[in-house]
């Protein structure tokens, strides 16, 4: 049984001159070297956003040009946060409808796991030895 996980995600484009585009990516978790893979939630504490979070580990950024997109954390040896922002000029300034969005890569050596925690308020973490996918666990002692 594969390890990597299919969800469908709808993404807003907008492309110079035309009305806003929707199209369905399909996304998949490639974490396949793990012991234990799943799914994760995070809940930010009042007044913390996924923007003040970029603005706090990337020097110049700007939310006008970058949209805060995605994050990846790696917690071993070290700990290294890995930023992803769309960036908006780039879809703002292209026809060419693709199933790729433009993303910048930001990674942060050595974060402070305890400050980044201290951003949110509430953290779901559900992980599974991937005999059976998540989506189809019954809970039968309620």
């Amino acid at each position: 049984m594969p390890h990597g996980r299919q969800y469908t995600h709808w993404y807003g484009a907008v492309f110079a001159d035309q009305p806003v585009k929707h199209f369905t990516m399909r996304n998949e978790l490639h974490f396949e070297n793990g012991d234990l893979t799943g799914e994760i939630s995070v809940t930010f504490k009042e007044g913390e956003t996924l923007n003040e979070l970029f603005s706090r580990y990337i020097h110049d950024f700007n939310a006008d040009r970058l949209e805060a997109y995605a994050v990846r954390l790696l917690i071993g040896k070290e700990t290294i946060l890995t930023l992803y922002a769309a960036d908006l000029r780039r879809q703002e300034n292209t026809t060419v409808i693709t199933e790729k969005i433009p993303v910048k890569k930001f990674k942060i050596p050595d974060v402070s796991l305890s400050e980044l925690v201290s951003l949110f308020g509430e953290i779901n973490l559900t992980l599974t030895n991937n005999n059976f996918p998540i989506n189809e666990m019954q809970v039968i002692n309620k």
